[in-house]
């Protein structure tokens, strides 16, 4: 039977899936079991995938025997890893190989020559651990096909075998070379000059960074996306304070003053933007949104596990929470919003960064239900 309260969803590198992983119970130091399912050419691949892990292990990263089988138990695929690397593959001796054989060394029989692969070494990344790599042959790729010379799935478990871990990219940095970018400058500067318009202004950016214009939404002041799915990010203004066209009693006009910080689309549509990585194979660290008034210039980025992002929500529902969140809160649009972002969305991991004029930033945070200004370095 498998855990699957201990379903999780992993990721494969260089591709736009995910692997489903369900640990079995029976689990312990001598062997480490996973049910792994993947899409393949539009049908759901399974195999159970079984970690034998050596007694002495001279590094973290994981020594012992690999063996792949289908879900009723017949044997697919094997190999052995010493300290990370692969250096033979198990062949079936006969066509009586069974599963409770798998033990039996008698019933394997090892490649006398290391296996050609590609790109094996994966380099550490600082600051994660040593990375374990299996090759995604599981699924009937050859293990010396190019096609996924790749595509690997950094696995856990197993006695030592250590995960891989995506390195985040400093979100500070990435904001500055936004900053010293002077096509993005250029298209900030003239979005500011937008500010004082009735109507929101706003591009996209797409994943080959070429931009496009956003979509005036019909009878509301409000932008949407243009069609397609490859935008990483955008660019768009709150205006000033303009007239509603309405008056009082007394002939002053009645003025409609935006909100200066994200509003609750704003958010679905970086939500959108980060859950289009999955589909264009865009790396997350790229992905961001920017609002542009003529008090500020605030930015979103994200620092998550893209498996929590979800976008099932109801904008209208939110626009009413989030204006309760910013009156609650004193009026103070950074910390409305951020508890907006707390007790609504509920996806960790998205921050709020501001750029002031003179090209500094600031990560905004919740300390104790209070802002706190992180200076970017």
């Amino acid at each position: 039977m498998s855990n699957y309260d201990a379903i999780t969803l992993e990721k494969i590198t260089n591709s736009d899936q995910l692997l489903t992983v369900i640990p079995l119970p029976y689990n312990d130091k001598q062997q480490n079991s996973r049910v792994l399912l993947l899409t393949v050419n539009d049908t759901l691949k399974s195999a159970v995938f079984t970690m034998y892990p050596d007694v002495a292990q001279s590094t973290k990263e994981f020594s012992g025997r690999v063996i792949i089988t289908s879900m009723n138990g017949d044997f697919f695929k094997g190999f052995r890893m010493k300290n990370g690397y692969i250096i033979s593959k198990f062949i079936k001796k006969s066509s009586a190989y069974t599963t409770n054989k798998i033990e039996s060394r008698s019933a394997l029989t090892y490649a006398t020559e290391p296996i050609q692969l590609h790109e094996v070494i994966i380099p550490a990344r600082k600051p994660v651990q040593s990375l374990t790599v299996a090759y995604l042959y599981v699924y009937s790729y050859e293990i010396e096909s190019s096609n996924v010379s790749l595509l690997n799935w950094g696995f856990s478990g197993g006695g030592g075998g250590g995960g891989e871990e995506e390195e985040v990219a400093d979100p500070c940095l990435k904001i500055k070379a936004q900053i010293d970018n002077v096509v993005i400058k250029a298209k900030i500067d003239a979005l500011k000059g937008k500010t004082a318009n009735k109507n929101e202004a706003g591009i996209v950016q797409k994943k080959d960074g070429t931009f496009a214009d956003m979509i005036a939404a019909t009878n509301s002041n409000e932008l949407n996306m243009p069609p397609g799915t490859d935008f990483t990010g955008s660019m768009h203004t709150h205006q000033d304070p303009y007239s509603s066209g309405r008056f009082r009693e007394n002939g002053t006009p009645i003025m409609l003053r935006p909100i200066l910080i994200f509003s609750p689309k704003d958010v679905v549509h970086f939500l959108e933007f980060l859950n289009n990585t999955k589909k264009n194979n865009a790396p997350i660290t790229e992905v961001y949104s920017t609002m542009i008034s003529s008090s500020a210039v605030y930015q979103l980025r994200f620092t998550g596990n893209i498996t929590d992002v979800k976008i099932d929500c109801d904008i209208s529902d939110l626009n009413i929470k989030y204006v309760k969140s910013i009156k609650d809160n004193g009026n103070d649009k950074k910390l409305g919003f951020l508890k907006f972002l707390e007790d609504n969305i509920g996806i960790k991991g998205i921050e709020l960064y501001e750029i002031n004029s003179d090209n500094s930033t600031v990560k905004i945070t919740l300390d104790n239900n209070k802002i706190s200004n992180i200076p970017c370095k």
